[in-house]
């Protein structure tokens, strides 16, 4: 449960509970204040910190865990994943992104040879297939 490699004293399992808890509910505090202030998730992980009184307490350190990484984690618990952009939300297949792509190649070489844009033609296994007009 403590973040170092021997086992406390049974007099140290207290101070160091009310610490851990102490260290736990101000990153989720100052994590929530982030969030209600608009802030991303890179912007929380890159600025919540341990309370002063906590900082520099041995079984408090990184070892299992770190700050950015519990900011990350509380933001994606209330939040969700959705960065509001919604292209992730249905990915296209490799096949899909492949064609989209020689799609914007073919069309780019007709614009550079001065040809205008290139029609498209039926569609082939789901792909459209390009001609210039």
């Amino acid at each position: 449960m403590f973040g170092y490699n021997h086992v406390p004293a049974w007099e140290e399992c207290l101070p160091m509970m009310e610490n851990y808890a102490r260290v736990i509910e101000s990153v989720y505090e100052q994590t929530i204040q982030g969030m209600n202030e608009g802030r991303t998730a890179d912007e929380l992980a890159t600025s919540v910190r341990l309370p002063e009184a906590q900082r520099n307490l041995l079984c408090l350190g990184d070892i299992y865990g770190v700050i950015p990484g519990a900011a990350r984690e509380i933001f994606a618990a209330k939040i969700g994943w959705f960065n509001g952009n919604p292209t992730p939300l249905v990915r296209l297949t490799p096949a899909e992104q492949a064609a989209r792509m020689a799609i914007l190649l073919v069309e780019q070489t007709f614009l550079s040879a001065g040809q205008g844009r290139p029609r498209r033609r039926e569609t082939i296994a789901g792909l459209p297939f390009l001609q210039s007009s």
